[in-house]
């Protein structure tokens, strides 16, 4: 059979366009399924849309609408991600001129959702929050910074800190009040929390919550007590909850509001100088989970670091201190939702000491502190239980404390700084008198007979002290002596020698002052 031109052509064509000979390009790929919503919203459930609806008026049980308000009325569940956001049920509406009045109590999670399924790890900082946040407290400043890195010490674990923390910083407080101490020093933590959450309704329309909370937290603090005058100690912080921002959690209508809580307290006595620095830091995790069989369950691991020293120690001191205590809730809706906390707990103290052989007096100073974390669920009393209404399980206010380290961080004796010199002689015609010589009942020493002895006394205690003097030997009484001051010493009437007799066996006592050095 012939084939004609025309049907040779014809064929060329249709291999060409098949691409058996050209050099055409593959027809595009199908697009990707759309991924999964990590929400499953229940019926009656109307997230606003701020594009078509604005809400003109809100407070603790009214919300005012304005626009597109279809299928909004009684039994309706509204969410709204403006401002902190808010999950609400509506009792009651009624018309305005220019929208529609809702009367409405907290709704919960479960009333609001039958299906959710969040994960949130992020770094928070600069970006987020600012540079410095106000306290409304002078003494306290709050504020995000870049840490520089921490040093690894003798025998320590290497705390690493990466990305911008949280900085508490506390300058000189307590010494403006009626505390006889003041704190000074630092705080920080990095805000890095991780959660998931996970909400499914099940039969007979009851929801089950699975969630689990943690932190790897890079924290540390450091400070410095100091006695500035004497008297009891009674100081607390009261800063008022710092909201520190608010944001969306990607994909879902959660509003999340990270509220940070600070406090501070220290109670004892103190007298005169006393100063201690201490330091804790500690980086590892925390996690919190609960199941569907309502239990809950902690872990933990931390690898701490801690210092302890004193610069002065100068009188006696009882502190009992939390100079830093800070807890951030991440609250959904502001309302509630975990939170992660740390407490820096230290105990100083400085007692009066005296060596026995020697005669040194000092204080005894001693500091031990405490590092704690706290990892739970809370936020506002008011809302929490209608918040978790619905869901299987009890969900009251909750923390579980987690001890990182508490040790005994120095010890160390500090001899006090007033010194002195007193010369006892025999004053008589027959060189035959011994005298001993005590300062508050401690012995200094004896004369020689019928000479004098020299008494040079350093670390006393400055203030007034008893100096007595007894004849122990006398061969033709009575014993004559006299007492004579040095060193910056002077009785308590004035002027730096005293003369007189006595018997065998007798003693007079001398009230003297002891300079600060």
């Amino acid at each position: 059979m012939k084939t004609s031109t025309l049907g040779l052509l014809l064929f060329a064509g249709m291999l060409s366009a098949c691409g058996s000979g050209g050099d055409h390009p593959p027809p595009p790929p199908p697009p990707p399924p759309e991924a999964p919503k990590p929400f499953t919203l229940q019926p009656g459930t109307i997230v606003l849309d701020g594009a078509k609806v604005s809400i003109i008026l809100l407070d603790a049980t009214t919300v005012c609408l304005r626009g597109d308000t279809a299928g909004i009325g009684p039994g309706t569940v509204l969410i709204s991600t403006e401002g902190d956001g808010f999950i609400r049920k509506v009792v009651s509406m009624s018309p305005l001129q220019d929208g529609i009045r809702l009367v409405t109590v907290q709704a919960g999670l479960a009333e609001a959702f039958s299906r959710l399924d969040v994960k949130l790890d992020k770094v928070f900082g600069l970006a987020d929050f600012g540079q410095v946040i106000a306290t409304g407290t002078p003494e306290i400043g709050l504020k995000f910074r870049v840490p520089p890195a921490l040093q690894k010490s003798a025998g320590a674990t290497n705390v690493e800190v990466a990305g911008p923390e949280l900085a508490l910083s506390f300058n000189r407080y307590g010494a403006s009040g009626s505390s006889g101490v003041e704190i000074t020093g630092e705080a920080t933590f990095k805000v890095n929390p991780q959660w998931d959450i996970s909400l499914e309704t099940v039969n007979a329309g009851r929801s089950v919550l699975k969630y689990h909370f943690g932190i790897n937290p890079n924290y540390r603090h450091s400070f410095t007590a100091k006695a500035v005058y004497g008297g009891a100690i009674s100081m607390n912080a009261d800063i008022p909850e710092i909201v520190l921002g608010r944001f969306l959690i990607p994909n879902t209508p959660l509003v999340v509001v990270p509220t940070l809580v600070i406090a501070a307290n220290a109670t004892g006595s103190a007298a005169g100088a006393f100063g201690t620095t201490y330091m804790a830091s500690v980086s590892g995790g925390a996690t919190l989970e609960r199941n569907i069989t309502r239990n809950v369950s902690t872990t933990n691991s931390y690898q701490p670091l801690q210092t302890g020293s004193f610069d002065l120690a100068e009188s006696t001191l009882s502190v009992d201190a939390t100079p830093s205590s800070m807890k951030i809730e991440f609250r959904l809706y502001g309302v509630a939702g975990p939170n992660f906390g740390f407490d820096a707990k230290g105990y100083m103290s400085g007692t009066f000491e005296r060596n026995a052989q020697s005669g040194q007096e000092g204080i005894r100073a001693k500091v031990s502190a405490g590092l704690y974390a706290n990892v739970g669920a809370g936020g506002k009393l008011a809302f929490l239980s209608s918040f978790y209404k619905g869901i299987d399980g009890d969900f009251s206010v909750f923390n579980v404390p987690v001890k990182i380290v508490e040790a005994e961080l120095a010890d160390a004796f500090f001899p006090f700084s007033g010194a002195g010199g007193v010369t006892v002689s025999d004053n008589g015609n027959v060189p035959d008198d011994v005298f001993e010589v005590a300062l508050d009942g401690l012995v200094l020493g004896r004369t020689s007979m019928g000479g004098s002895g020299q008494f040079r006394m350093s670390s006393l205690r400055p203030g007034t002290r008893q100096l007595s003097i007894k004849t122990v030997e006398d061969d033709s009484p009575p014993g004559t002596y006299v007492v004579r001051l040095g060193e910056g010493l002077t009785f308590a009437g004035g002027g730096v020698e005293r003369s007189g007799g006595l018997n065998l066996g007798s003693s007079a006592t001398f009230s003297v002052i002891v300079p600060p050095r």
